[in-house]
């Protein structure tokens, strides 16, 4: 019988845990906060990631935009109070491990006409204060090559 029960034990370690009858409830709710512990630090990390890959530190001017961000998105020359400003968008990316950072609408970095850089947003789509301080609305698209070349880049 001892025989019997120890084999009995060994095959039940290759049953699912749905086909079980017995499921023991203390592991069942430590595998839904492990579940969810993990879930809420990938979340976390990736907008920790997407914060920091997105921001401007040490960016001063056009040039360095370039150095640190590649080519933008989208270019857009609008005029604010009658002084011209280029709204650089950069590319929506979709990060291979941590892609639980979904912005609304890529980061916009504003520069103004010398190339200096004024301000940016990581998430312009969820932050009407920026759009209401940089409305590019009317603003003219500008041919990536243009401006490259009116920066020296």
């Amino acid at each position: 019988m001892l025989a019997f029960a120890a084999s009995n034990d060994y095959f039940r370690l290759f049953i699912p845990l749905g086909v079980r009858n017995v499921v023991n409830p203390t592991r069942k709710k430590a595998i839904l906060v492990l579940v969810i512990i993990i879930s809420v630090s990938l979340w976390v990390a990736s907008e920790v990631y997407y914060a920091r890959s997105m921001s401007p530190s040490g960016v001063h001017t056009v040039a360095d935009h370039y150095r640190r961000f590649g080519e933008p998105g989208r270019i857009t020359r609008f005029e604010r109070d009658g002084v011209a400003y280029y709204e650089l968008s950069g590319i929506s990316r979709r990060f291979p491990t941590l892609a639980l950072a979904l912005p609304s609408a890529p980061p916009a970095y504003i520069y103004d006409e010398s190339g200096k850089f004024v301000e940016w947003c990581s998430d312009p789509g969820d932050q009407p204060d920026f759009r209401g301080r940089w409305p590019v609305t009317g603003g003219q698209l500008v041919d990536p090559s243009t401006f490259r070349h009116r920066y020296g880049l």
